[in-house]
């Protein structure tokens, strides 16, 4: 079959199943065109025949590949090419390139020192700090059973910074060096009541017996909630657990808005006096 061929010499045409309708060969001295061989016996050929001239490729492309000129048809257009979509790498960099990306990042605690200091109620009232035996012994049953930190809520029914009761936290979110309250209990319990929220009892691990910075921003930031009309000082005494240290121990501190605001509080340690 000269040099005109598709399939390999080594393939007869038997095996290639390739009949004289399919492939005509053109002498060179001859001037009439052969009927143009349909995309779809040229794939077919090839596939059966086992030796490829050329890779298969997409059906368009096949007919773009034998088209000559002077055909009747319409030269087909290739298909068009499907450009890749560029997507910008995320950004996991500091708060600082939220700015860049024209994003500004509210930060709540912007908007709480903010707020205005509120003036400390009559020292007469924190210059101790006064509990019940019950709250005492409540405190001393639940967050005293437990290594550091856990928490609960203190209530007062007397207006004058008495603790009456108290309301074990035991679903809060903890760790050994924090103390997360479930505000949505706790808000719970405190619907319905007649006494007032004072304050947050919690543990510390034994080497850490004062407020922290976090314990004083909770301070603020409940002492000026809208939601706190009545508060006026805020009750933040700390626990050292029997786990912990081998006793337990209440140390007290009050806590009230400095005058000059921007969130800063003044911390008093005062003296502890238990009611029976």
């Amino acid at each position: 079959m000269h040099d005109k061929q598709l399939i390999s010499s080594d393939v007869d045409d038997a095996k290639a199943g390739i009949g004289t309708d399919d492939v005509a060969v053109i002498p060179p001295e001859s001037t009439d065109r052969p009927p143009v061989m349909s995309p779809e016996k040229v794939a077919a050929a090839y596939e059966n025949a086992g030796t490829i001239v050329m890779p298969r490729r997409d059906p368009d492309m096949l007919q773009e590949r034998f088209w000559r000129p002077g055909d009747t048809e319409t030269k087909p257009k290739p298909a068009p090419k499907r450009k890749a979509r560029w997507t910008p790498p995320r950004d996991n960099g500091p708060p600082e390139s939220l700015h860049k990306m024209g994003r500004r990042q509210v930060d709540p605690w912007e908007e709480k020192r903010g707020r205005a200091p509120k003036t400390p109620p009559p020292l007469e009232q924190i210059a101790t700090m006064r509990i019940s035996r019950y709250a005492y012994d409540a405190i001393r049953n639940t967050i005293g059973q437990y290594p550091a930190e856990r928490g609960g809520m203190l209530l007062s029914s007397t207006g004058d910074y008495t603790i009456t009761d108290y309301v074990f936290d035991a679903g809060a979110a903890t760790t050994g060096v924090a103390y997360n309250p479930n505000t949505a209990f706790l808000n719970r319990e405190l619907y319905g009541r007649d006494d007032h929220f004072v304050g947050i009892v919690h543990s510390h691990p034994p080497s850490f017996r004062r407020l922290s910075g976090q314990d004083q921003r909770a301070a603020w930031s409940n002492l000026t909630s809208p939601g706190n009309p009545h508060l006026r000082a805020y009750l933040m005494p700390l626990v050292m657990t029997v786990p912990d240290t081998g006793c337990f121990e209440l140390i007290p501190f009050i806590v009230v808005c400095h005058s000059g605001g921007d969130g800063e509080v003044v911390v008093s340690a005062v003296d502890l006096t238990v009611l029976d």
